[in-house]
């Protein structure tokens, strides 16, 4: 399949990090590991949507001449509250050109963390080609 996609793809297989004894990788494996075993002991919930937008309104040049103010961000008042935690949470992955960056490869900064640490993220590796400049 992937090989028959005529957009750039992430390899979604494990067999980098398996191969990498760097600690970083390997932690990385083990939440990864984590993640299947708590799967098997309690069935997944909930539902994942994967959303690209493409084509905003406003070119680069138009965004960054923009004297609009954004949207009001409003902020949880729980502590210790990790938003991995809380329901009808939006992630959006934005860091790299693909979806997931280095998460099953190489690397250990933001994206990746985030997608080690929520695995299901990984899910759109699977069906989101490389994204392009305007995404």
């Amino acid at each position: 399949l992937f090989r028959t996609v005529p957009y750039r793809m992430c390899d979604p297989s494990f067999r980098h990090l398996l191969a990498n004894p760097k600690p970083h990788e390997v932690a990385k494996l083990c939440m990864f590991l984590n993640f299947f075993e708590r799967a098997l002991e309690t069935p997944l919930s909930g539902r994942i949507v994967i959303d690209r937008v493409v084509g905003v309104s406003l070119s680069e040049e138009e965004w960054l001449q923009s004297r609009q103010p954004l949207l009001a961000l409003e902020a949880m008042a729980e502590k210790y509250v990790g938003f991995e935690e809380v329901t009808g949470l939006a992630h959006a992955d934005f860091a790299n050109m693909l979806i997931g960056g280095g998460v099953l490869r190489w690397g250990s900064l933001q994206e990746e963390i985030r997608f080690a640490i929520c695995p299901e993220l990984c899910l759109s590796m699977l069906v989101c080609p490389c994204m392009q400049k305007e995404e």
